[in-house]
């Protein structure tokens, strides 16, 4: 069995008979849920901690095009929630300066 690229948006949005906003809504929700669950997993890892453990789930590569396509599935304010944490418990202070100019 060979490697099958991934549909994009517009192409579930065919095959569904739907809109693409309306698969963007979908998949933002699926990723909430996906989140919350496992933020229950391990009640000790923070919003970053639960993100990179779903990658490590999903076995995405680490590129950073992959990553910004995982982040950008989350509702605005899931991710927010991650970005904030990231920032406050993962980068160094040199880091965070120049992510906040």
């Amino acid at each position: 069995m060979g490697f099958v690229r991934p549909l994009d948006g517009s192409a579930i949005a065919v095959e569904l008979g739907v809109t693409r906003q309306a698969v963007s809504n979908i998949l933002k929700r699926a990723m909430k849920k996906f989140y919350e669950q496992v933020k229950r997993m391990d009640t000790t890892w923070g919003p970053f901690d639960c993100s990179c453990a779903m990658m490590r789930m999903l076995g995405l590569a680490n590129n950073a095009e992959e990553i910004k396509k995982f982040y950008n599935l989350f509702p605005p304010d899931v991710r927010e929630e991650i970005e904030r944490d990231a920032l406050e418990k993962h980068c160094s202070k040199k880091m965070k300066e120049s992510m906040l100019e």
